[in-house]
């Protein structure tokens, strides 16, 4: 049973399949990359560009890791249940700058990324996830 869950959880839907891309595309708009280090080419673009950014996001980006250690996951996109988009965990809300930020670095990495993909972000969406449960049956 799942017990834990991030506290947030920002999701980048495009229009490509996200496991091709998903950990560059994390450290592209965070700096962050997994135990792993795939995409550290991409923080370190983000470190030299944005280093006021380099501190926040190690305060609020969580290492929610996937099956490889990276805090990322692919998630299914809203339309179509593809998996379709990126998950990035938080432990703290980010702000509206920080959204916005991270929105505009992922429109960037779509036009220029050697990645198979995506050549389209179709948008971005935080969210707050529940533990839910369904009663099924009672004695």
């Amino acid at each position: 049973m799942l017990t834990e869950l991030p506290n947030f959880i920002l999701i980048i839907d495009t229009n490509s399949y996200a496991g091709n891309f998903e950990r560059q595309i994390t450290a592209f708009c965070t700096g962050m990359v997994g135990e792993y280090g795939i995409g550290d080419d991409y923080a370190k673009m983000f470190k030299e560009a944005h280093p006021d950014y380099v501190e926040e996001f190690l305060d609020i980006v969580t290492q929610w890791p996937d099956d490889h250690g990276c805090p990322t996951a692919i998630w299914r996109t809203k339309k179509g249940g593809k998996y379709n988009s990126v998950a990035i965990f938080f432990d703290k809300k980010p702000s509206k700058k920080q959204l916005e930020f991270i929105k505009n670095q992922a429109l960037k990495f779509s036009s220029m990324s050697k990645y198979k993909g995506p050549s389209k972000i179709l948008g971005l969406r935080l969210i707050k996830p529940k533990i839910h449960e369904d009663v099924l049956w009672t004695s």
